[in-house]
This record gives structure tokens, C-alpha cells and sequence, in this order.
């Protein structure tokens, strides 16, 4: 549940801008002061991109998830009705 709250309300929960990059602060290791989980080799907060990244992943579920719902709905409810199923 934390996971999921965490990645709806990314704008607003994560430490960082996902997408500014330092060369002065890249790799940085993890429990750096400003960095929990450490920085990469473009210098971006590894914890934001995390949230960043979860955020992108339920979207895909999600999206999969009601895809998959309207086409159970139409094959398994729908169908056989119009055919006299």
C-alpha cells in the first residue's frame, strides 16, 4: 500500500527532480547525506527514480489490467448473448 501511495503521489513525495543530473554528484554511495539510496553515474537521486519508475509500472498495470477486463467483458458476457448463448 505504501509502494503504491509512494508512486501515485510521486510529484510531491519524492526527494528530487527525476530528471536533473549532476557530474559533481554522480555515484555517489547509498546513506550519503541528501542521497538514501546513492546517486548514478549521471549524478540522479536513485530513490526518485525509484518512485519515478513504480509510478510508470501501475500505470502499465493498471492500463493492462482494464484492457484485459473489456475483453473478458465482451468475450464472456456480450458474445454469447448476441449469438443465443
Amino acid at each position: 500500500v505504501l509502494i503504491v501511495l509512494a508512486a501515485v503521489l510521486a510529484p510531491w513525495t519524492a526527494p528530487a527532480d527525476p530528471y536533473r543530473s549532476s557530474m559533481i554528484r554522480r555515484l555517489r554511495p547509498i546513506g550519503f547525506p541528501g542521497y538514501p539510496l546513492g546517486a548514478d553515474e549521471l549524478g540522479r537521486d536513485m530513490l526518485t527514480r525509484l518512485i519515478y519508475g513504480g509510478r510508470l509500472s501501475l500505470f502499465i498495470g493498471v492500463v493492462i489490467w482494464l484492457m484485459d477486463f473489456v475483453f473478458q467483458l465482451v468475450l464472456v458476457s456480450w458474445l454469447p448473448k448476441l449469438f443465443g448463448g
